[in-house]
């Protein structure tokens, strides 16, 4: 077991930076998620204490949409939690590889790398879907207000072809 500190820096400083961008990912969609929550817990709060009419009913839609965003968002970042976790064992591997000259670690290390840049694509893929469901309560927000009925008219969405409001 004869090795050098500047070995194992070499073999694991390249690993670190896309460790580290993986930690940046997830703090991320740990912000998203915890956002969300913070949102669901204040309709729902509103909606026990002081609605009625139509106000009611925008909540009640607004509540359904944000439960779904925090499941979307608690999804994506259990799965980002995954992926961090498979890039820090690869660094790791890729740290004992220098030290220890074993056979088996280049396959452990590289299949770490591989599932956890893999695991990266759903968690981004349910953050773009909880990106778009941003849009319904976005139009919701001012739906029981008369002095903004009729402020915003309908327009095509590119992504989905669908009418939503915009500002005129």
């Amino acid at each position: 077991m004869d090795f050098q500190l500047k070995d194992v820096m070499e073999a694991v400083g390249p690993s670190a930076a896309l460790a580290f961008a993986a930690w940046l990912f997830l703090q991320l969609l740990q912000q998203r998620y915890s956002a969300s929550y913070a949102r669901y817990r204040e309709l729902v709060e509103s909606f026990r204490s002081d609605s009625e009419g139509k106000r009611r009913q925008v909540l009640q839609e607004e509540i359904e949409i944000y439960r779904k965003h925090v499941v979307y968002m608690l999804y994506s970042t259990n799965i980002g939690i995954g992926a961090a976790i498979l890039l820090l064992l690869a660094l790791v591997i890729s740290g004992l590889d220098a030290m220890v000259q074993v056979e088996w670690f280049k396959y452990v290390g590289g299949a770490a790398i591989v599932m956890g840049l893999f695991l990266v694509i759903p968690a981004a893929i349910l953050m773009i879907i909880e990106n778009q469901m941003i849009r319904r309560p976005i139009e919701l927000e001012l739906a029981d207000l008369e002095e903004f009925q009729g402020s915003s008219k309908p327009v095509l969405s590119a992504q989905q072809g669908r009418k939503t409001l915009a500002p005129q």
